[in-house]
């Protein structure tokens, strides 16, 4: 029997192949389902029924996915819970501040070669922090309301929230 949330995610799932097709010029965009192991076995009662859905739907669907495996891009789209994405997405945010952070405490000592260094490895960290950290992107497009939503991280800042309006410009366009 289905449930009422294991259709929902199905339909999450295809609301967001959609997305990726209008936006990211994708024809068959990949998707795939958060869990704690990237094994057909592995995640909770529901994951693994959301699993066995997406598996027969028309969907590109590849399959699990970890956390290392959307960092590495292994899908276009990938479909969890709320409560998982916000966790997955703060986890992020605060590992790219913590290495930044710690690597620039470390290597603050003296010294010309250590300085070159430094520069050089605030430089990468920048990069980094701009692809992960809490600045990094605009808000995210909230699916399965009418309208366009776009929801911004609770801290952002003035540029996060202009490209959060620019987001929001480019999905207007794109849906008329």
């Amino acid at each position: 029997m289905l449930t009422a949330s294991r259709i929902i995610w199905e339909q999450f799932a295809h609301m967001g192949a959609d997305y990726a097709k209008k936006l990211l010029n994708l024809s068959s965009p990949r998707v795939a389902l958060l869990s704690n192991g990237a094994e057909r076995g592995k995640g909770s009662f529901l994951v693994k029924q959301v699993t066995h859905l997406l598996e027969e739907s028309p969907l590109n669907f590849v399959g699990n996915v970890e956390p290392i495996d959307v960092v590495n891009h292994c899908a276009d789209v990938v479909v969890c819970d709320g409560f998982s994405g916000n966790i997955l997405l703060k986890s992020m945010e605060a590992t790219a501040h913590m290495v930044k952070h710690t690597l620039a405490h470390e290597l603050s000592a003296g010294g010309v070669q250590r300085d070159m260094i430094h520069n050089r490895v605030e430089e990468a960290l920048d990069r980094l922090d701009s692809q992960f950290g809490e600045g990094a992107h605009s808000g995210a497009r909230l699916l399965g309301v009418q309208g366009v939503v776009i929801v911004a991280h609770g801290s952002a800042n003035g540029q996060s929230i202009a490209r959060s309006i620019a987001k929001t410009y480019s999905v207007v366009q794109a849906e008329q």
